[in-house]
């Protein structure tokens, strides 16, 4: 499921981060994805994006019926400088 993907997603950032600040490295965290991946994730999103109902309001805006994800609690602590 999404929520699911999502999940898995957070655990993945929390171990890197976490991971990184046991290692007394932060830098290991500075380092982009390649371009080829964020050309896919845009393109899958606008797929997905195209696939919602849609409808014009009185504005003139056309909206999209986007469900967002729950906002998570994180785990994460705040380290000491």
């Amino acid at each position: 499921t999404f929520e699911k993907a999502c999940q898995n997603v957070i655990e993945l950032v929390e171990t890197q981060v976490s991971f990184a600040f046991f290692k007394g490295q932060p830098e290991m965290l500075d380092h982009p994805a390649p371009a080829s991946l964020f050309l896919a994730f845009e393109r899958i999103n606008q797929k997905k994006l195209a696939s919602y109902p849609s409808e014009t309001r009185e504005t003139g805006f056309e909206t999209t019926n986007v469900a967002m994800p729950k906002p998570s609690r994180s785990r994460f602590v705040v380290a000491d400088a």
